[in-house]
């Protein structure tokens, strides 16, 4: 099978489908993409390069655009700067400028790993070359807006390919759209360096005065880069025959400007605009999803913080309840100490039954002059051990609190763990001082002996 040639002609051997017969046109035209495909890929098979990798779609997008634009064909051609064949859609593309209708020659190349964009150190870059290729007798208009001196064409649907949104109907009907507001070619001077001659056409029903379109191909290249052209048949005309039945190149023909001219263009623009209006919507729905992300994301947070607030105010109810408990505890206390004071507060004059319980209480005032530290170890002595006895009973009360449930036991804990502490110092100084006392004792009585 033929995988393309450095002479840029047309391909041996092909397909019967793509050498025409009376098939159906989708059924030619998919018989000519499966061909193509084939041949591209045995090419890179010999030369040991990666075949197409998504061959279901891009026989579905090529399919799609050959039913859309029926004079872009598909081949298996040769590009410049490739090892292994490439698969082309080349052809021609109807523009309407000044309310006439041409036709652009233009080719596309599809990259193989279509529709995946391949990375670049300047960012991706889509995996479809769109060309404009003039005929010996066109010019590429200098400074286009979308085209540059070497006939590459500078598309936004290019720029912005997306492998699940862009389609190749969406790359040449950005084409048609751009080029008929600029067509990217205009005829060669005769002063600059005449070729031969271009066949003209006359369009079917366009009288015998009216100036012929001129046919236009490839830019000429040296036979090794030289890209092939496609046949185009000349239109037939009922009254003027054309000079050859057939084009040996792609033509850029005026035709005429009827009903039927018109309606072909509205339905290869309105074809682009759905394309365009369906990547901008699912633009449009990406961004609303990675919205409508964010926002639950931010729901969450708070719904976190709205139960962290519920549980710290319930552990603040469950503390000031704790310490309500408390302090009802230590009134009652309070309340028994008292009525235990007043009970055995009483002397004997006063009535009391029971004479040998009754104990004589100084005036408010003089509690400290019931006991007389004779000096000032005994005053600390005396004060240590009333620290120690009264850490002692906290800590008692404490665990009463406790198994009554009136204390948490994160506060139990806390307050232990500090009244231990305590207690553990006190009682440290309180052995200390005694040890202390002992030992001045011992070294008095030995001194008296001695």
């Amino acid at each position: 099978p033929w995988w393309g040639g450095g002479g840029g002609g047309q391909p041996q051997g092909q397909h019967p489908a793509a050498a025409g017969g009376a098939w159906h046109p989708r059924a030619r035209a998919q018989a000519q993409i499966d061909h193509a495909i084939r041949v591209a890929d045995d090419g890179a098979q010999r030369v040991r390069e990666a075949p197409y990798r998504h061959r279901a779609r891009l026989v579905q997008d090529m399919l799609a655009l050959s039913e859309s634009f029926p004079h872009l064909e598909p081949q298996a051609t040769t590009c410049s700067g490739w090892r292994q064949p490439l698969v082309c859609m080349t052809g021609t593309v109807p523009i309407v400028h000044a309310d006439v209708q041409y036709n652009i020659p233009v080719q596309l190349r599809v990259l193989p790993w279509y529709p995946e964009a391949a990375r670049s150190a300047g960012g991706t870059a889509a995996p479809v070359e769109a060309l404009v290729t003039p005929t010996p007798q066109m010019m590429i208009k200098p400074g286009h807006a979308r085209v540059d001196a070497n006939g590459r064409c500078l598309l936004h649907a290019l720029a912005a390919w997306s492998p699940r949104d862009s389609t190749l109907i969406g790359v040449v009907g950005e084409m048609c759209s751009e080029f008929s507001l600029d067509p990217p070619v205009y005829a060669r001077p005769p002063t600059e360096h005449p070729l031969p001659a271009a066949q003209a056409y006359l369009a079917p029903g366009q009288p015998a005065g009216y100036p012929p379109t001129v046919a236009v191909a490839s830019p000429t290249a040296t036979p090794a880069t030289r890209m092939p052209t496609a046949s185009v048949a000349a239109p037939q005309s009922s009254g003027v025959a054309p000079t050859r039945p057939h084009a040996p190149q792609q033509v850029m023909q005026r035709a005429n400007t009827g009903e039927q001219l018109l309606e072909e263009m509205a339905t290869q623009r309105r074809a682009y605009i759905t394309d365009e209006a369906k990547r901008r919507a699912t633009r449009l729905a990406s961004e609303h999803d990675e919205r409508m992300r964010a926002l639950r994301h931010e729901r969450q947070q708070l719904q976190e913080r709205a139960a962290r607030i519920v549980a710290l105010d319930g552990e603040c109810a469950r503390t000031h309840e704790a310490a309500e408990a408390m302090a009802l505890s230590v009134a009652e206390t309070r309340a028994r100490a008292e009525e235990w004071a007043a009970t055995y507060a009483r002397t004997p004059d006063e009535g009391t039954a029971d004479t040998s319980r009754a104990v004589r209480i100084p005036p408010p005032g003089s509690v400290d002059e019931l006991v007389r530290p004779a000096d000032g170890r005994s005053v600390r002595l005396l004060e240590l051990l009333a620290e120690e006895r009264a850490l002692r009973e906290t800590l008692q009360m404490l665990a009463s609190q406790l198994e009554a449930g009136r204390v948490p036991a994160a506060a139990f804990v806390r307050h232990t763990r500090r009244l231990a502490r305590e207690l553990f110092f006190a009682r440290a100084a309180r052995i200390e001082l005694l040890s202390g006392d002992c030992a001045v004792g011992l070294t008095q009585a030995q001194a008296q002996h001695w």
